[in-house]
């Protein structure tokens, strides 16, 4: 048997196999973290882009009704009025409801989204 403190064949081999595992495992783990870095900040984006495309609508939605002194009401059917718009080289679209709340008052919503690539 041969006694392995004093014989030191093969132990460099050993200890480059332990290193590259260690070091293969590292980069396992550093391109996991790179992609969900992309995720989050794509989906940042997109979040982006549809609050400023929700944002147009609404000022959209208050010019037709100011420019109309409060008469304008999307066309009927559908009942909302669709605009396509592009933000940051993004499509998407945004929709405009106008709501009754009686006598002279009415209320304003908003739905928008973006186009899927």
């Amino acid at each position: 048997m041969k006694n392995f403190t004093k014989d030191s064949d093969g132990i460099a081999l050993i200890i480059i196999i332990f290193a590259m595992l260690v070091f293969s495992m590292l980069g396992v783990v550093v391109a996991s973290m790179q992609s969900n870095y992309f995720e989050i900040s794509r989906a940042h984006l997109r979040k982006n882009q549809a609050f400023f495309v929700s944002d147009s609508g609404m000022e959209r939605g208050k010019e037709l009704l100011n420019d109309s002194e409060g008469s304008w009401r999307p066309p009927d059917p559908p009942g909302y009025l669709r605009e396509y718009m592009t933000v940051g080289g993004a499509r998407g679209h945004y929709d405009i409801y106008v709501e009754e709340l009686g006598g002279s008052s009415v209320e304003l919503f908003v739905e928008s989204q973006m186009d899927v690539e």
